[in-house]
């Protein structure tokens, strides 16, 4: 099956549009053994987004926007090592792309209240994870995403809880 296209990328960034890859999200979810819900409230905003393929071209190219899914779930979740799910403090940054949990960061937490079940989920993760974990952690209790270009791999278990999780 066939579930990127070019129209689920920015395009003015490499970065995917949250708002499209919900059939993505879906589809690994139940790989996994989870369901994610498929009903959001989409919003979008006002910040201009252009990224680093505005910047790098010669051509005049028209700013793309930020849309981002929301539902019950996502509203619930606890967030640390991050700012925020969707940081609005980072929407009228130099990169509006780090609106989505803050940027990069070497290690995030994602607690899902509504998931009682008690699955764990690491994911050793680089930008790309920042839209899609949203969507995706909706089928755990607990996400923790590792960014190893921010954070000596030799420190993992320090941090992090590999017991009884799927990584």
């Amino acid at each position: 099956d066939k579930f990127l296209s070019a129209d689920d990328y920015y395009f003015t960034d490499s970065h995917w549009r949250q708002e499209k890859i919900v059939d993505v999200a879906q589809h690994i979810a139940k790989s996994m053994g989870t369901n994610i819900p498929e009903d959001y409230k989409k919003l979008t905003l006002a910040t201009e987004f252009k990224g680093v393929y505005a910047g790098q071209s010669a051509l005049k190219c028209k700013p793309d926007t930020i849309s981002y899914l929301t539902n019950d779930i996502i509203e619930n979740f606890k967030v640390t090592g991050a700012n925020a799910i969707y940081d609005l403090n980072k929407a009228n940054s130099k990169d509006p792309y780090e609106f989505f949990l803050s940027g990069n960061q070497p290690l995030v937490k994602i607690e899902n209240p509504k998931n009682t079940k008690g699955e764990r989920l690491i994911v050793f993760r680089d930008s790309f994870a920042s839209s899609f974990m949203p969507l995706l952690a909706q089928g755990y209790s607990e996400v923790t995403m590792i960014d190893l270009r921010y954070m000596n791999s030799s420190l993992l278990n320090q941090f992090v809880d590999f017991t009884d999780a799927k990584v």
